[in-house]
């Protein structure tokens, strides 16, 4: 199985109040996604908007339509790194992402496939370079209306 060591870091436009985060927390639970994102209530408690997770690549885009519905607009940034990664090299994918107030959003994903830190470059890394196949959507930049990802449930 893949799995991936995830950094979101999220900056709110506006105050966020605890009557929001109550809401935000119910969202998650309608969406089954309180269990992977647990993290980030216990980050909001402290007043924080950084924390990790893991795999939750499947699911970011349903955790930003359910942030945004609580708190309004926000930027975020995510790393999804590959937890486990063979010797010699290992993927990270890195998400961009800004919502206005009207719900338009900029998205924007790129994929990296970095050596190791040794001076040689491994089989690995040469394999994965010529055949990739990472679990990730490809590098792309979008434009659209945020209320559009409720495809994703």
């Amino acid at each position: 199985m893949y799995r991936t060591l995830d950094t979101y870091t999220i900056q709110p436009s506006e105050r966020i109040h605890w009557h929001m985060v109550e809401n935000f927390s119910q969202l998650l639970e309608e969406q089954n996604l309180l269990a992977d994102f647990r993290e980030c209530l216990e980050a909001l408690a402290d007043r924080r908007f950084e924390f990790t997770t893991s795999c939750t690549y499947r699911n970011y885009k349903k955790f930003f339509l359910a942030f945004y519905l609580a708190f309004g607009p926000f930027t975020a940034e995510v790393s999804f790194n590959e937890d486990y990664h063979p010797d010699g090299c290992g993927y990270n994918t890195t998400v961009n992402f800004r919502v206005d107030g009207d719900g338009n959003y900029d998205f924007a994903l790129v994929n990296i496939l970095a050596a190791g830190e040794s001076q040689q470059i491994s089989e690995e890394y040469e394999k994965r370079k010529s055949n990739p196949q990472p679990p990730f959507e490809p590098n792309c930049q979008k434009e659209g209306k945020i209320y559009n990802w409720h495809k994703y449930d």
